[in-house]
């Protein structure tokens, strides 16, 4: 399959753009904000410099994230499948981690919990939300699956990857009929 152009929103927050643009957002501000403030009340202003500190925490906890995802992502091979990036709810886990849409299967692979496989053949319905686990999803289409004798699995890929996410479930009803 081709490449896809990703666009900002298309990244999850543990990914490296997204990552990076947070963090010196996180710094920026409170640097502007301290400037402006020690111009109007001196130096007690400058207390707005200790959110600064914010930035670099997030980036601390996220970004062994994102290299875990990246790592996950430059294991699978090619002739496993294609590897997104993704949300994975799999019971009560929710964990970031790649989903490959392999030959007959998907692929679940979280950064905390275990591998899953799922046969194409075993999915009933599929549905598509916009609303994943409480949350808005802004970039991100989300998949609650139904499998007989399983309960609560369902992941968020990219926009960008939907498109080759929805023509992965149609080969089900291809090979079906």
């Amino acid at each position: 399959m081709k490449a896809n152009k990703r666009s900002f929103f298309d990244y999850w927050l543990w990914e490296p753009p997204m990552l990076k643009a947070f963090v010196l957002t996180a710094m920026g501000i409170p640097v502007v904000i301290s400037c402006v403030l020690f111009f109007f009340i001196g130096f007690k202003g400058l207390i707005a410099l200790t959110f600064a500190c914010l930035g670099p925490i997030f980036a601390i906890v996220y970004g062994p994230v994102g290299k875990r995802v990246s790592r996950l992502s430059d294991e699978i091979s090619p002739t496993d499948g294609k590897a997104i990036p993704g949300l994975i709810i799999r019971g009560i886990i929710e964990s970031p981690g790649v989903v490959v849409l392999g030959q007959g299967s998907l692929i679940l692979q979280p950064v905390i919990g275990k591998c899953s496989e799922v046969s194409r053949s075993q999915l009933t319905s599929v549905r598509e939300v916009i609303w994943f686990n409480g949350q808005l999803l802004i970039g991100k289409t989300g998949f609650w699956f139904s499998i007989p004798g399983s309960w609560r699995v369902a992941c968020a890929v990219p926009n960008s990857y939907a498109n080759d996410f929805r023509s992965w479930l149609s080969m089900n009803e291809k090979e079906g009929s």
